[in-house]
């Protein structure tokens, strides 16, 4: 009776473990990946509604992040004390990148534009990206390749997209993607060129290739994430959440 109660026993955990793993590839449209659960070793609250995008200053001594409420860009430390802001013309704003030391992108979700602007708000250029004509489904994340003088830009969903653009905003290539449930934040890391993707609906931020190809991902369980930046030196991330209004801190292996 024992043995037969231990496989049993045996059994049940094998196929519990069969379904995890199937909801695993599932949810990363069946991609053999290895998603990890980085530790969270802090957040900080930001003092402005609807943070949205974010990424490090030019010199990387602190962050630019972005209301979609305020129509603001806000200078912030790294932990969410109110620097400077820059206050904007455009509407739902929301990610943000630094080009130099005197001009950031932007992008605008409805009117599907991404903007080049200077540090008083000023447009230096703009140009709109037709995706598709769906509410609260366009434009997204943006981040800047300097060595490539390129940007890339994210469409949210239906379809989700990695669309790049030269440093003029004309469009180079468009790459449809498939292995989240949308694509909320993006960043370039110059350490391993690598494009880091984040997907707020599938709680996850996924490391990929300089051609949006998955390499490996990490589980976040943060609401409503709407930015991402990376610090390769000290390994740790950082995610702003929208509906919490703060910055969480990751460590990462």
């Amino acid at each position: 009776m024992l043995n037969k109660l231990g496989i049993i026993f045996i059994v049940i955990i094998a196929i519990s473990f069969l379904i995890n793993c199937s909801e695993s590839k599932l949810e990363n449209n069946g991609m053999n990946i290895n998603v990890e659960n980085p530790e969270l070793i802090d957040s900080y609250k930001l003092y402005f509604p609807e943070p949205s995008g974010i990424c490090f200053t030019f010199n990387n001594d602190a962050f630019w992040s972005i209301s979609d409420e305020t129509e603001t860009i806000y200078k912030i430390s790294y932990k969410g004390e109110i620097l400077d802001s820059i206050i904007l013309q455009e509407k739902d704003l929301e990610g943000i990148t630094a080009v130099d030391e005197n001009t950031l992108a932007v992008v605008c979700e409805l009117e599907r534009k991404v903007a080049i602007i200077d540090l008083s708000g000023n447009v230096i250029r703009e140009n709109i990206i037709e995706t598709n004509d769906i509410f609260n489904s366009g434009l997204e994340g943006i981040t800047y390749v300097p060595s490539d003088s390129v940007f890339f830009v994210l469409n949210e969903k239906d379809p989700g997209l990695l669309i790049k653009l030269d440093k003029e905003l004309n469009l180079l290539e468009t790459k449809e993607l498939n292995f989240a449930k949308d694509y909320s934040s993006i960043f370039y890391s110059e350490f391993d060129s690598s494009l880091w993707i984040l997907s707020d609906e599938s709680l996850q931020v996924f490391k990929c290739d300089i051609e949006g190809n998955v390499k490996s991902a990490y589980r976040v369980e943060v609401p409503q994430q709407e930015g991402f930046v990376l610090d390769t030196d000290n390994h740790i991330f950082y995610v702003v959440s929208d509906s919490a209004e703060k910055i969480y801190i990751y460590k990462y292996k």
